[in-house]
């Protein structure tokens, strides 16, 4: 029986949790002076991450039923998808994924980043995605550019493409061969995203893609030796797809320790890790939770 590729995508979790409340008091006979009191400690802010060319600020651990990210300085974040780590209980093994972003030194309205990311799905994972007798592996490479404008304090423009790359191996760690003309599937996606704050909390949203191009028609991975030979099936999309826009409008809330957001739209989804699109328009839902706080400012 087979499934399909999509599986290795898992990604929807939920935990949510009421932010707590925080109250302070003082004196209302003798108020605290600006130029009496030692300075309050510098509000970093807690900027998007997603679809924007911000980073964590050094020292933010962001946890979430999605993702993990930490700042390890202010200019470089390093993060996993969760989901994947907790695969075996449908593909008998995890999925190892991780994420590099660098963001630009410069203070100013403009900022630019670049993002790397790598997975793995071993053999027999994807013996359940394909072929029971299926021992190739799959090797996922992504890269995105970024690039943010700070039009003023409420608005926020983002622009971004990426790229993303899967390859086959086989059991003897050669690249596999494709009967159907390759054994890679390279797709470019590029984004638009507007945030507008309305308040400090509460924040509208609108995320649109548009697929650029994608290869190949059915990447048919197959690997042979004197002592087996090995067939696998690594994607379906075609290699004209290309021209396909999604879109979908939110809204984003930034409470004290917490942040969610939630997109709803229409559109061709982009599979979380591995970037290949759905072969047809479906509702999508763009959805983030997770709980911040820091190491160290």
């Amino acid at each position: 029986m087979r499934h399909p590729l999509t599986l290795a995508a898992i990604s929807l979790g939920l935990s949510l949790s009421l932010p707590a409340a925080a109250q302070t008091e003082g004196r209302t006979d003798s108020p605290p002076s600006t130029s009496s009191v030692a300075p309050a400690v510098k509000d970093r802010g807690n900027p998007r991450t997603d679809f924007t060319a911000y980073t964590r600020p050094g020292g933010r651990v962001s946890m979430g039923p999605l993702k993990f990210e930490f700042g390890l300085i202010d200019e470089i974040t390093i993060g996993s998808y969760v989901p994947p780590w907790f695969a075996f209980p449908f593909l008998g093994t995890p999925i190892p994924n991780a994420y590099l972003k660098l963001r630009s030194w410069w203070s100013g309205p403009f900022t630019v980043a670049v993002r790397g990311g790598m997975l793995f799905v071993d053999g027999s994972a994807v013996a359940e995605l394909a072929d029971n007798d299926a021992t190739a592996s799959v090797v996922g490479l992504a890269a995105e550019l970024d690039a943010s404008y700070r039009l003023s304090e409420q608005f926020t423009l983002s622009a971004g493409i990426d790229y993303n790359h899967l390859s086959a191996l086989g059991s003897d760690t050669q690249p596999a061969t494709s009967v159907e003309g390759a054994s890679t599937a390279d797709t470019w996606n590029s984004r638009l995203f507007l945030q507008w704050h309305l308040t400090r909390v509460f924040s509208l949203t609108f995320l649109a893609r548009y697929l650029v191009s994608q290869s190949p028609v059915a990447a048919e991975a197959s690997t042979q030796s004197p002592a087996f030979s090995v067939n696998t099936e690594l994607s379906t999309e075609s290699t004209g797809a290309r021209g396909r826009w999604s879109a979908a409008p939110g809204v984003a809330f930034d409470w004290e320790h917490w942040e969610l957001s939630l997109g709803v739209g229409y559109g061709v989804v982009p599979l979380p890790l591995f970037g290949i699109p759905t072969t047809k328009p479906w509702p999508l839902v763009d959805f983030a939770f997770a709980f911040y706080f820091d190491l160290y400012d």
